[in-house]
């Protein structure tokens, strides 16, 4: 599976192939293919459901954060954001 998708994301002739055997009506070099990274949202969400909002999630998300500031020496401290929920309901 992975080599048929780096394939049309790669070769203009592997998607003129493809398209013509689905009966769709374009050219392989007429069409853009961007490539998303997503392993860090799909972790992110893999934490908790996006959906809910729970104390474990928040504090499952936090940790790792925590441990990616300080990896990268990013210089922000997430105790003074509001982007966790229990930093709204400590005021």
């Amino acid at each position: 599976m992975l080599f048929i998708c780096h394939a049309l994301i790669a070769s203009s002739e592997v998607r003129d192939f493809f398209f013509n055997k689905c009966g769709i009506e374009l050219k392989g070099k007429e069409v853009e293919v961007c490539v998303e990274p997503a392993p860090l949202r799909d972790y992110w969400y893999a934490l908790g459901d996006p959906k809910k909002h729970s104390k474990a999630t928040e504090m499952a998300r936090k940790q790792v954060l925590s441990q990616f500031i300080e990896y990268y020496q990013v210089g922000l401290d997430i105790d003074e954001t509001d982007f966790f929920l229990d930093r709204k309901y400590k005021k």
